[in-house]
């Protein structure tokens, strides 16, 4: 489920307004990259959705089964490419206090 705010939105840095309204699209994932992806400039784990987003949903939230797993990091070709977060969720501490 792709999540962001719609086009005509107010632009990045304006106050937040308790009216804005968001858009969830399902998709799904064509394409898994566990280190990075060859194409364009996305040297980070993503994965690859088989809908295209509007202009200005990067940033935005996506989930799986009510889990936030990826953020919206830009398009390609109609689909659009997600950074992933379950490498970050399985990051192991070296302080055992930040990690409980």
């Amino acid at each position: 489920m792709l999540m962001g705010q719609p086009r005509g939105s107010p632009p990045p840095g304006s106050p937040v307004s308790n009216h804005l309204t968001y858009t969830a699209q399902p998709a799904s994932v064509v394409e898994v990259h566990e280190r990075r992806l060859e194409r364009g400039m996305y040297n980070f784990p993503c994965f690859v959705v088989d809908h295209e987003v509007p202009h200005g949903m990067s940033g935005g939230p996506v989930f799986c089964d009510n889990h936030l797993c990826g953020i919206i990091s830009g398009g390609l070709g109609g689909q659009t490419i997600v950074a992933s977060l379950w490498p970050v969720l399985l990051t192991e501490f070296e302080n055992r206090k930040l990690a409980s």
